[in-house]
C-alpha cells in the first residue's frame, strides 16, 4: 500500500514564516557555499539537479522556498529562473529572478545551446504554409531531387 500524504500540497506564500524558516534551516544543514558568486549548493536531496526540501510531506524546490521566505511571493504568471549560469542546485534567493515561461525557456535554450534558438520557420516567414511545403516536396520528388 502506498503512503498517503497527510495534507494537500502547500502553497509556499501561504505558509507561516516559521515553517519556511524550518525548511531553510534543513536546506542549510546540507549546503556548501561555492564559487565567487556565493552559490548555496546542496549535494543531497536533488531532483533533476535542483535542491529540494520536504514541507508537509511534499517536495518543494529549494530556490522557490528561499525566494518566498526572503523576497516574498513570486508574481502571478511568473516562474523563477536561475540567472548568470549559476548551478541549478543553488538555492540562494538572490540568484533567481521571476520571468515569464517563454523567457525562462529562451534562457534555457541559450544556456544549453549557446545562443537563442531561432523562432520556428512559420514565425520567421509570414508566407509559410504547410501546403506549400508539401507541394514543393512533391515537385522535388517528381524531378528526382528527393527520394520518394
Amino acid at each position: 500500500m502506498g503512503s498517503k500524504r497527510p495534507r494537500p500540497r502547500p502553497i509556499l506564500h501561504e505558509l507561516p514564516e516559521a515553517e519556511l524558516e524550518n525548511a531553510m534551516a534543513r536546506l542549510g544543514e546540507r549546503t556548501e557555499i561555492e564559487g565567487p558568486r556565493g552559490c548555496w549548493v546542496t549535494r543531497k536531496g536533488l531532483t533533476r539537479g535542483y535542491s529540494q526540501v520536504s514541507i508537509h510531506g511534499w517536495p518543494q524546490l529549494g530556490h522557490a522556498v528561499s525566494y518566498v521566505s526572503e523576497r516574498g511571493k513570486v508574481p502571478d504568471g511568473m516562474e523563477l529562473d536561475h540567472v548568470d549560469f549559476v548551478s541549478k542546485a543553488c538555492w540562494n534567493p538572490w540568484h533567481v529572478e521571476p520571468v515569464t515561461h517563454a523567457e525562462n525557456m529562451a534562457r534555457h535554450r541559450e544556456k544549453k545551446y549557446g545562443a537563442r534558438k531561432l523562432p520556428p520557420i512559420w514565425v520567421r516567414q509570414p508566407g509559410y504554409s504547410t501546403e506549400r511545403v508539401r507541394e514543393s516536396r512533391r515537385e522535388q520528388r517528381q524531378q528526382g531531387k528527393v527520394p520518394s
